[in-house]
């Protein structure tokens, strides 16, 4: 807990979203100078340079999709630990409730949901 971290997002998408859409994350408790930083994408094997973003006011991180998502796909995006971001000093905890994800998505929004 306080140490600086690689952030992974997996996400399985029930609806086609686009390239340049993006993913929130809000990380409550997390701390860090703000930061703009690469973002690594699988399966495609894809970065978008200067794809992500860290908001220490807000604590989130957004990250921009490299490509188009079909629905049902399964894709994964990586912050790097040079973003900066740091894990809360109490740790967090398995579905912990306060971690949650929303969308940009052109053909659906998803407002802030848990992750």
């Amino acid at each position: 807990a306080g140490d600086v971290t690689v952030i992974s997002l997996t996400v399985a998408s029930r609806m086609f979203m686009s390239a340049g859409e993006t993913l929130t994350l809000k990380l409550p408790g997390f701390t860090g100078g703000d930061a703009t930083f690469d973002v690594f994408w699988t399966p495609s094997l894809s970065t978008v340079v200067n794809g992500g973003t860290w908001n220490s006011a807000a604590q989130e991180v957004t990250v921009q999709l490299a490509t188009d998502i079909a629905p049902n796909s399964v894709v994964s995006a990586s912050v790097p630990s040079t973003a900066g971001i740091r894990v809360p000093l109490i740790g967090v905890r398995t579905n912990q409730a306060t971690i949650q994800i929303s969308t940009s998505a052109s053909l659906g929004p998803i407002i802030p949901t848990p992750a």
